[in-house]
């Protein structure tokens, strides 16, 4: 009975408790815990491990809460209650369980939720051992035992992350085993990451919250000091040279901070607390670089020469010259200094700092002085020439010194009084000892007290900064206790030495600037030049000209004093956006300082390319500096491009601006040609050129690529070998590649081969500037031919000399170049350029024939000459090839004849003629004409020696030579003609498009493979027989082509000759593809050379067409043509080559193939490194193998440094090095040039929200056409590769489906019974096709499509038995059996995801797959559709979510590609389910601890998610890609894979670090050039985007596009919205009306405003009103509904469009009342049922709306958080975006409204939170936020409420439309919160203010227009279209009418009153002329009432109207002081 009651009264919630206890009992839950946790006492210990391992995830964290408080109540059962228990200790249990469920009723949901974590849970337990530390425990380990530590950077230029570090210390603590590990490192960028994800947590513990906060702010302060540190090493401050800080962050530490001073050897350091003594350091760094820039400025106003170098040169020339006496001077510092001097050799350098050390003070006097006294004069000059004199007569100096000091005891010293001391007492030694030592010391005391700088004697000076360190400073550092009065102190103490300080590490600079002062006075050269007429001295002039008249007119201004030189550097600087201040305050300082030997003339060339801070800057020193300026007639030129109006320089010196003449051009040529021409006998190397051409700069330049431009600097190369005979020359060849140039890489090259100034060793340089290149080119032009000095970034400098010879190859752009990027120099500049210097124009054959028959026209200009090699035509190519051509033109019998080298026939004129009309081009370039006639002679001396053609067969085979030569001639055109349309017509045209079609015209393929005919004849390797293929002879004789039957050359062959031929087996007519496999084998392996051995890969299809490939690609090779094929991808180039290699293996083990894929990503340096390494190999295998090395490198142009790969392909050299093995063959693949259809294009700009960047203003074209509209992203093809490129063609349909075939075959070994494997063949095969006709249709076939089909079949295959049972369920019952066998259902299923879904005609698509099956098209869909519906059957979906098309679709697809680890892109617009899918279906993925038996079998999924940005960054994607990897290594992969989800893809696709560049590889191999990738490194990959993507990428992978979703489909969704929802029948009627009203919607609007989102919330707030039980009309709900979700469009009424479009709903007009602010409030208020407010965008004018909303209280601003964002630097900081992260994050745990205004940066981290797509937890739940890379789940709770304040113009100009989509809008502004009585009000105001401001045109005589009568905006101040509002609001504030008065006329008035106060003067006097009634009273109120003329009358005014009880909250007035023009 006892039992009965206790049991019967047991609560609800205890009840249920038991249930879940029960079935977790059943599921076996209860007994795992056992086994895990022995005891109640084990429950705490488990769970502190388990939060470790739970990291920083709030989710984790509260599934371990959870547990552990499920745990707890149930213990009692669990562990308390033993099989033999009785009642009693039940009942015990019970009640603690009561008594725990009482405190939390939510138990029952946590042991639920426990139970089904159970994996989870297991899992953190089997990971206890090996916990990565999360980074609560990270920071805490820093600071515990983490040393910051600032070091000196190694490079240049250097950023933050090169000189900040962090080393962890061993833990100490831990057991004496783990002793071995390391010390950790972490560098910047880990500690930012670090840095985020701390910004994310806030945890409870108090501890953990003030660990994260120490480390954050240690951080921060240490990058403070880093950046101070590298702004102090760029200005060269020597204190800090040699510096580094160790900071300790462990408090216990008793030192905190020590800080080295390399320089001067001494340790600063302190015991202080680390933040205060980081704090102090930063403020001494502060001082210490704002007094060395004061010292720098002072020094360099006293020296003038100082200026002619930056800061980073001073210091290097300082510290290097300390060392000077000691030790050889480098070649780079006499370099540098020749400025000063121009011959400079070391003794002057060691002679000048001599006496710069013996500088007197300006006080003493340096002239002869009076006899009475010893003066400067005497000891410095007089008396050493005395001692000098005497020394010449044979005695001793010392005598000498001794005579000296005698003499000056007694009188004047005269030559006369030492001889007679020395003769008669020069042997007195002691005396003379004595007397010379006096004479010494006298001297030094005398000069030691007149010098300037004093402490000389070198020993003391070694030890001045170590004896600083002791005397001093030692006892005054002891009693300083901060670390600021340390180094303040050190500072001071070392400024006292600075002047005419010299140690061995440094001297001081006013050291340095005597020195270069004594070193000019002993220049002997000095240049005076003498403006032209126009320009003035004493002020600026800026002159505005054309871009490309700017050189000459600058050149005019120095042309006109005819005696000096061209333009130093140091008068010139070139302008560039990259120059920086320095070097323009430089230049400003040179003109506005003396120089008093020189008068030049400094100028800024195109200084309006200067950038804005630059020119700021330079209009400030230029004006500051003339102010102190003591140069009376200083010259100044600024030029500037006259287009560029908006330049800041241009404005600056505006006043300025003068116009002067410019000489003709004939005149600067000649100007420039005397002055680059090298005077007679300095340098043989310009004596290569005949006379007037021998200047040492020389253009190489021919409008066309392959014109001998290479060729030509050779030959000149070899001339001056020849010429020079011993002396040896050096030859650097330089090549620039990149778009940019380096000036860093150039100068390094330069360097390698540096002199001293005073050599004249013959150097040759060859640089060459392919077309690649865009910026920086003016500059070096500039630089490198006029003012023959070229500096580095880093300060290092390059002199040109005359006995250098510079040949600069170019190709002029004007003509066919097309390019990626924008360029630099205009095509006119250019044309400019190149006219002024010297130049061979290297011309065309045609050209040069034209020259050999009329030599007259030859000669060009004085720098001009056309040039070509005429040694060519004696070679033995041409000539073989022209004497058998000549005696087949004669038709000479060729049998006899043998060609012997040494023999030349034929003039030039008549070889090259005849040359040229054999070779098939009708103006070939000199490149395609020596491919002719090299294949051709290459192919007649295999001919020659081969068997047929020797004397010894006699006459039977008569005619056989001609026959052959015959074939060869149509060989060798096929060889040399190019596939490309290279039309000279190609100057582009006006109109765009055409220009658009003409580029790609340019790269269209004219011969097709397919379609031209191939007839080889090809001679074994063995000469003793050949090959005939590609044509037959039939009986008439004829050669017609193998395939097309077509005649290709009539009566081929002698009768006689072909009989003999038949008759000796010459296997004609065999038909190549009938051969057996071994035998084609061994016939390619005899032309090959090697003997066949195996079959290297018998999938490999060897068909007619691909043998020929594989010989065209072998002859090449021999004959040293460079192979370029073009083919689609996977049309099978690689595979060819690898094939071919392998042959040529002939079955030994050995590499003789490299592939080198280049992507986007990859970089010249990249390239070089490869071909190096493929050099390295091909060396091996020639020495060990005797096998040639094919390197291949693959998409060639996909990247910018497709040019370094041309320079390996065309000149044969890495980097300017050549290639000395000829057993390295390169070949090329590119793809083609193809653009999308219009409509395809069309199609893509539509996709999802189209592109985020527009056509127009995308970065990356090929010309004028964006890269996205081409197939492929390719760059242009460098111009010298055109002509080589051959047409690789595609597959036929026949070759294809024998491939198909074959790719099915071995897919299908063992796993597929093959009886399927013609039907899947047939399938694949049609769907390829499909693919190939559709040409809307944003997918490409390719051959990647059959492998992926193949997989995912498998794998739907490998499932059939758990997921074809469930389909059949879903079809009706009626069905009988399924008529597909499993294989073909997995085919559907296959063919399904990689074709069906994403394509547009789908139906079309089906039509013809079920024609292989046989089947109607429908039951395939049917079989599709239910497929999907079965997945999403066993995930859970969230409630309220619609199972639409969308979302079963996406879920599908993210499931297959994750499993499978194929590449999906999900493109559409907002709310199509994309993010939600991916959610759903992660959740699902947990391998083997998923809830469904499907999933069960699936891997489990990691994701690593990236929040793509406009800001991205390659190496940001790169390292997702890396981190994604390294959670797959080491685990079984087919149990686990690792997925990339690169969120908002779209964003990063024209950003301009091209981060997705290296997406290419990544999804390839997950990796970027790794020569063998790991197979854990391939990981799967998710791209979504609402934005279009390149459609390029978007083949690599499968694809969704999600468009906009039909009625239908909107219909379904929001019935999918509503299921399970009571009142659905009562609106289910208004879905097709809201469809249909969301349908107009999206068409009305200009802008995507609103979207997918806002409808959703539309379905579910009208459901929601709808179960509200207060009864409001169903008009109401949907007026209501739809202002709240259609708000906030400037161009939209929403309610007033859906009375307009739906006429089954009337909406009465009277209902709109509903304000704004109400719909805000409901909004904000409490949440109404079973829906969630959106979060709220309020768009406003002037930031009204926080006004308003604190004004109304629709927030409390006590208890809500308000965040600012602003444009100030600071703002934009990185760590001032994660702490607004981190507060916004703090506010959604404790439920605080959170009101953002103006903070952009903040958007991204928050769109998880703002999508509201909440995941729930035992009750809570729980949303992501995002900083970089790392993401968290974070708590929210119900109350958080998000308020975006913008601007209107803001919202709608710039804001995402994701973000709009996921936000509740409505314009908040003065407007809105006006009553009906204030509209009123307002409109009267309106009215007014518009006559205020009108003019009466009648009241003037003369017209008065309209359109300069002032706005309102001018009259009053600080108008706005919110003005008139505030003041209604103002003015009626105090008072209240009822709800139907009018208001009163006092209340117009008044607010009238208020506008007049703020009207200006001027307008008040206008009022007569305006068409106002009541002017005068109103001129009289602001003149006589109001107070307007003093300051104190207004203040005395407004503190005397304000009411007494109100004085204490102070005033607020805002002031404007009207100018008094």
């Amino acid at each position: 009975m006892n039992v009965k009651n206790s049991l019967s009264n047991l609560p609800e919630e205890m009840l249920d408790f038991l249930k879940e206890l029960l079935e977790c009992t059943r599921k076996g839950f209860v007994s795992w815990i056992k086994t895990i946790i022995k005891d109640k006492t084990e429950i705490p210990v488990f769970v502190e491990l388990a939060s470790i391992s739970a990291g920083e995830n709030d989710i984790d964290i509260d599934k371990v809460r959870f547990f552990r408080d499920a745990m707890a109540a149930s213990a009692p059962i669990i562990f308390d209650l033993r099989p033999t228990s009785g009642f009693e200790q039940f009942s015990a249990a019970l009640s603690f369980i009561s008594e725990a469920i009482a405190k939390d009723n939510n138990l029952p949901k946590k042991l639920k939720d426990s139970c089904d974590n159970r994996e989870w849970i297991k899992m953190v337990h089997d990971s206890h051992g090996s916990i990565e530390r999360s980074s609560i425990s990270q920071a805490r380990d820093i600071n515990s035992r983490g040393i910051f530590i600032i070091s000196a950077p190694q490079k240049f230029k250097a950023a933050l992350e090169d000189c900040v570090s962090v080393l962890l210390l061993k833990d100490t603590t831990e057991d004496a085993s783990q002793t071995d590990q390391k010390a950790k490192e972490y560098s910047l960028a880990q500690l930012t990451e670090l840095q985020n994800k701390l910004m994310l947590i806030t945890t409870k513990a108090e501890q953990g919250r003030e660990e994260a906060n120490r480390f954050l702010e240690i951080l921060e302060k240490v990058q403070i000091v880093g950046n101070l540190y590298l702004q102090l090493l760029s200005v060269g401050n020597i204190l800090f040279t040699n510096w580094k800080a160790d900071i300790y962050c462990n408090p216990q530490q008793r030192v905190k901070l020590y800080t080295e001073f390399g320089i001067a050897g001494i340790l600063v350091q302190s015991t202080r607390p680390v933040l205060e003594e980081l704090e102090g350091l930063c403020k001494a760094m502060e001082h210490c670089l704002v007094e060395w820039k004061k010292y720098l400025e002072t020094q360099r106003d006293t020296y003038y020469h100082l200026n002619l170098f930056t800061a980073h040169q001073l210091f290097y020339l300082c510290s290097q010259l300390a060392k000077a006496h000691n030790s050889v001077i480098e070649p780079q510092i006499l370099n540098m200094l020749s400025v000063i001097k121009h011959d400079i050799k070391e003794e002057d350098i060691r002679k000048a700092l001599e006496q710069a050390l013996m500088t007197p003070l300006d006080s003493v006097n340096t002239s002869a002085g009076d006899k009475e006294s010893v003066t400067w004069h005497d000891y410095v000059i007089r008396f050493p020439q005395l001692i000098k004199s005497l020394a010449e007569s044979g005695y001793d100096t010392s005598v000498a010194k001794a005579a000296l000091q005698s003499c000056l005891l007694n009188s004047d010293v005269t030559e006369q009084k030492l001889m007679n001391f020395a003769f008669e007492r020069g042997d007195d030694k002691e005396e003379v000892e004595n007397l010379s030592k006096l004479y010494d010391e006298q001297r030094e005391a005398f000069l030691q007290k007149s010098r300037k700088f004093k402490n000389m004697t070198r020993e003391v000076d070694q030890a001045t900064f170590s004896t600083l360190a002791e005397d001093e400073l030692a006892t005054s550092f002891e009693s300083l206790p901060s670390i600021c009065d340390k180094v303040n102190l050190l500072w001071d103490a070392y400024c006292k030495k600075f002047s005419g300080l010299v140690s061995d590490k440094y001297i001081s600079l006013d050291v340095f600037g005597e020195t270069l002062k004594q070193l000019a006075a002993l220049e002997t050269t000095c240049i005076k030049r003498s403006l032209p007429v126009g320009l003035e001295a004493r002020k600026p002039s800026l002159i505005m000209c054309k871009e490309e008249e700017m050189l000459l007119y600058m050149l005019s201004v120095y042309r006109h004093t005819k005696t000096a030189p061209l333009p130093t550097y140091d008068e010139v600087l070139v302008c560039t956006p990259n120059t920086d201040e320095e070097e323009v305050e430089l230049i400003v300082r040179r003109a506005l300082s003396s120089d008093s030997q020189n008068q030049k003339i400094y100028c800024l060339l195109g200084a309006e390319k200067l950038v804005y801070k630059v020119s700021k800057q330079l209009e400030s020193h230029f004006f500051r500096l003339l102010q102190s300026s003591t140069v009376p007639d200083y010259r100044f030129i600024i030029f500037c491009n006259a287009k560029t109006h908006n330049s800041y320089v241009i404005t600056a010196f505006d006043t300025y601006k003068v116009t002067i003449p410019c000489y003709p051009k004939t005149e600067i040529q000649a100007y420039l040609s005397t002055h680059l021409k090298v005077p007679f006998g300095t340098a043989p190397v310009a004596q290569a050129f005949k006379e007037p051409y021998q200047q040492n700069v020389k253009f190489i330049f021919s409008n066309e690529a392959g014109m001998g431009k290479s060729l030509f600097v050779d030959n000149t190369l070899q001339k001056i070998r020849a010429q020079l005979g011993d002396l040896p020359v050096v030859h650097k060849t330089i090549r620039l590649m990149e778009s940019e140039i380096d000036f860093q890489f150039l100068l390094e090259e330069l360097l390698s081969v540096e002199e001293f100034p005073t050599e004249t060793q013959p150097t040759v340089f060859h640089i060459d500037v392919s077309p690649a290149v865009s910026t920086g080119l003016y500059r070096l032009l500039v630089e490198l031919c006029i003012l023959r000095h070229i500096q580095s970034p880093n300060g290092l400098v390059w002199k040109c000399k005359s006995s250098h010879l510079y040949l600069i190859e170019y190709l002029a752009k004007g003509k066919g170049v097309s390019r990626t990027r924008k360029q630099e120099m205009s095509s006119e500049t250019e044309e400019k350029f190149l006219d002024l210097f010297p130049a061979v124009k290297c011309v065309s054959p045609m050209r040069v024939l034209d020259l050999l028959e009329h030599p007259s026209s030859g000669h060009l200009s004085e720098m001009k000459e056309e040039q070509f090699d005429r040694d060519k035509l004696k070679s033995e190519a041409f000539q073989r090839s022209y004497q058998y051509l000549s005696r087949y033109k004669r038709e000479e019998d060729l049998d006899d004849f043998l060609f012997i080298p040494e023999r030349t026939e034929g003039t030039e004129k008549e070889c090259l003629k005849l040359l040229l009309e054999f070779c098939g081009r009708h103006n070939p370039s000199w490149t395609e004409l020596s491919n002719f006639t090299h294949f051709l002679n290459f192919q007649l001396s295999k001919c020659e020696k081969s068997v047929f053609c020797s004397p010894v067969v006699g006459k039977d085979f008569q005619g056989f030579k001609t026959f052959v030569v015959k074939f060869m001639i149509t060989m060798s055109k096929d060889f040399a003609v190019p596939s490309f349309d290279i039309s000279d017509e190609s100057v582009p045209s006006a109109e765009n498009d055409d220009e658009e079609n003409n580029i790609m015209r340019q790269y269209q393929l004219r011969r097709k493979w397919e379609q031209e005919s191939h007839p080889y004849i090809v001679f074994h390797a063995d000469n003793d027989s050949m090959e005939f293929l590609g044509f037959h002879i039939n009986n008439n004789l004829d050669a017609i082509d193998a395939h097309s039957q077509a005649v290709l050359e009539r009566n081929v062959i002698k009768d006689k000759l072909y009989h003999t031929l038949k008759a000796q087996h010459v296997p004609f007519n065999k038909k190549f593809e009938d051969l057996p496999r071994t035998m084609q084998l061994e016939a390619l392996c005899r032309v090959f050379g090697v003997s066949y051995t195996q079959d290297p890969d018998e999938s490999y299809q060897l068909t007619l067409d691909n043998t020929m490939k594989m010989l065209a690609i072998h002859l090449r090779f021999q004959c040293g043509i460079p192979v370029i094929i073009m083919g689609e991808t996977g049309c099978g180039k690689t595979k060819l080559v690898q094939f071919m290699c392998s042959l040529q293996r002939a079955g030994r083990d050995i590499q003789n193939m490299v592939v080198v894929r280049v992507h986007g990503g990859t970089t010249s340096k990249t390239i070089h490194q490869k071909v190096r390494q493929a050099i390295e190999l091909a060396r091996i295998n020639e020495e060990r193998h005797k096998v040639d090395t094919v390197l291949f490198f693959d998409e060639a142009n996909t990247s910018e440094a497709i040019f370094a790969i041309k320079e390996v392909l065309c000149d044969r050299s890495v980097n300017g090095e050549k290639i000395l093995t000829d057993r390295l063959k390169v070949v090329t693949a590119c793809n083609p040039y193809k653009r999308h259809t219009k409509e395809t294009i069309e199609k893509l700009e539509k996709a999802g929200l189209g592109y985020r960047v527009r056509s127009e203003d995308t970065l990356e074209k090929l010309g004028y056409i964006p890269l996205r509209q081409l197939v492929y992203r390719v760059k242009p093809l460098p111009p010298s590769l055109l002509p080589l490129v051959w047409d690789f063609g595609e597959l036929n349909e026949k070759t294809q489906s024998l491939y198909i075939r074959e790719i099915v075959k071995s897919t299908m070994k063992n796993k597929i019974a093959i009886g399927n494997l013609d039907i899947f063949t047939s399938v694949i095969s049609a769907s390829q096709k499909f693919l190939r006709r559709k040409k809307d249709e944003c997918r490409v076939a390719s051959l990647r499509d059959i492998e992926r089909c193949m997989s995912i079949a498998l794998w739907f295959y490998k499932l059939r038995d758990l997921l074809f049972p469930q389909i059949d369920e879903k079809k009706y019952k009626t069905e009988q059996e399924s008529i597909l066998n499993d294989a073909q259902r997995a085919l559907v299923l296959s063919v399904g995801a990689c074709y069906y879904v994403s394509l547009e005609s789908r139906k079309d698509y089906l039509e013809e797959v079920a024609k292989c099956f046989s089947v109607p098209a429908s039951l395939l869909q049917q079989e599709i559709e239910l497929c999907q519906e079965v997945f999403l059957d066993n995930l859970s979906v969230p409630e309220a979510t619609a199972r639409n098309d969308a979302l079963r679709e996406n879920i599908f697809m993210i499931v297959v590609c994750m499993d499978l680890r194929v590449p999906l892109f999900l493109v559409g617009k907002p709310g199509s389910s994309k993010s939600l899918s991916k959610t759903i279906a992660v959740d699902a993925m947990e391998g083997r601890l998923s809830k469904s038996q499907l999933f069960k079998r699936c891997k489990e999924i990691q994701l690593v998610s990236f929040q793509c940005s406009p800001h991205s960054k390659p190496e940001g994607i790169i390292s997702t890609f890396r981190q994604c990897a390294q959670f797959q290594k080491g685990k079984n992969l087919d149990e686990f894979a690792s997925v990339v989800l690169l969120d908002e893809i779209g964003l990063a696709e024209d950003s301009p670090e091209m981060p997705l560049k290296t997406l290419h590889p990544l999804l390839e191999d997950g990796c970027v050039d790794d020569e063998n990738p790991e197979s854990y490194q391939k990981v799967g990959f998710v791209g979504i985007s609402n934005w279009a993507l390149d459609p390029a990428k978007m083949n690599r992978g499968l694809l969704v596009f999600r468009n906009d979703p039909s009625k239908e489909e909107l219909v379904k969704t929001a019935k999918g919205i509503c299921a399970a929802q009571p009142h659905l029948e009562s609106i289910e009627y208004l879905f097709p009306l809201l469809a249909e009203f969301y349908c107009k919607v999206l068409k009305t609007q200009k802008i995507e405003f609103f979207g997918l989102r806002d409808f959703y919330s539309l379905i579910k707030m009208i459901l929601s009103y709808t179960q509200d039980k207060k009864c409001i009309s169903q008009e109401e709900i949907i007026i209501k509904a739809i202002q709240r979700n259609f708000g906030g469009s400037s161009d939209i009424n929403p309610v007033q469009l859906f009375r307009n479009s739906i006429s089954e709903v009337y909406l009465p007009p009277d209902l709109e009342t509903s304000y704004t602010l109400r719909l805000l409030k409901e909004n904000m208020g409490k949440q109404q049922a079973g829906l969630m407010s959106r979060y709220l965008l309020l768009l406003t004018t002037n930031h009204a709306a926080f006004h308003i909303i604190q004004m109304t209280q629709l927030i409390d601003t006590e208890n809500c958080e308000i965040i600012f964002g602003s444009g100030f630097p600071q703002d934009q900081d990185y760590s001032q975006v994660c702490r607004s992260v981190s507060r916004v994050k703090i506010c959604m745990e404790t439920g605080r409204p959170v009101v953002l205004l103006n903070i952009h940066n903040l958007y991204e981290s928050l769109y998880d939170a703002l999508n509201q797509c909440f995941v729930s937890l035992g009750g809570n739940y729980y949303v992501d936020l995002g900083l970089g890379t790392h993401r968290v789940k974070s708590r929210v709770k119900d109350e958080f409420r998000l308020i975006v304040i913008e601007e209107k113009n803001v919202v709608y100009t710039q804001f995402p439309t994701p973000l709009l989509n996921r936000l509740e809008k409505h314009c908040l502004d003065m407007n809105t919160v006006l009553n009906w009585q204030q509209q009123e009000l307002k409109q009267d105001l309106q009215t007014w203010t518009r006559l205020f401001v009108s003019i009466d045109s009648s009241k003037f005589s003369n017209v008065w227009s309209t359109k300069l009568s002032p706005k309102e905006q001018d009259v009053f101040i600080g108008f706005s279209n919110d003005t008139s509002a505030a003041v209604a609001l103002e003015s009626t504030q105090s008072r209240s009418w009822g709800d139907l008065k009018p208001y009163e006329e006092t209340v117009l008035s008044i607010a009238k009153r208020k506008l007049v106060q703020c009207a200006t003067p001027d307008s008040i006097l206008r009022l007569k002329y305006s068409l106002l009634d009541d002017a005068e009273q109103i001129q009289d109120l602001y003149f006589h009432k109001q107070k307007h003329n003093s300051l104190v009358s207004v203040l005395g005014e407004t503190v005397n109207r304000q009411p007494r009880k109100e004085r204490t909250a102070g005033l607020c007035l805002q002031m404007d002081p009207v100018s008094s023009q």
